[in-house]
């Protein structure tokens, strides 16, 4: 029904328009505009559930400065539609190793993954067969190593780590579903050979 009305109004405004070029930009402007416009306020009313960088990295900083993690709802309203949060430093997930200059194999061999930091870029080696939870804990302290460390090669502290599992433990109290971990990283891994 929708179509038909849709079919019959395009026709009438064609042939309201069709004599006069001004009045046919005029109104191709106006309904452009009010496309957008509709098209926006539809993206405002979904509630995604799931965490990409963007959510995730409000979801730390509001956990980082208040304490409490903030449901869907209240993280969606904060997501910027058309511009990115703006930071001091960009996640890569999926570095290569040999971007990584360290002398401690045991960083190496301790996690799923290896976080380093170099000219405003935080990178996330991610070791084969690192999971959804090993997404999410590397994202975070990548994170907090964008704002916090200074050193090239981060690792995190035990206080730091412990704030992790309480950060985590709120998550899908809160609604959040970590079924699956869109969070950006490439297919790049490492394996380790003894």
């Amino acid at each position: 029904m929708s179509n038909l009305i849709g079919m019959l109004l395009s026709m009438t405004v064609i042939n309201l328009v069709a004599t006069s070029p001004p009045l046919t930009w005029i109104t191709f402007t106006t309904l452009t505009l009010l496309h957008l416009y509709f098209n926006y306020r539809a993206c405002q009313c979904l509630v995604m559930r799931s965490l990409n960088p963007t959510r995730y990295s409000l979801l730390i900083e509001h956990y980082g400065d208040c304490g409490e993690v903030l449901s869907p709802e209240m993280i969606n309203s904060m997501e910027p539609f058309i511009l990115g949060l703006r930071k001091n430093f960009t996640i890569h997930m999926g570095s290569s190793l040999k971007d990584l200059q360290t002398q401690n194999v045991e960083d190496i061999l301790e996690r799923n993954y290896v976080i380093y930091k170099h000219n405003g870029v935080v990178s996330v080696c991610l070791k084969a067969g690192c999971t959804c939870e090993d997404l999410f804990e590397a994202y975070y302290f990548a994170h907090r190593a964008g704002y916090y460390s200074d050193t090239r090669h981060f690792v995190p502290s035990e206080d730091a780590e412990e704030l992790y599992r309480m950060f985590r433990s709120l998550l899908p109290s809160n609604g959040w579903d970590l079924s699956f971990a869109p969070l950006g990283a490439s297919e790049t891994r490492f394996s380790v050979v003894q």
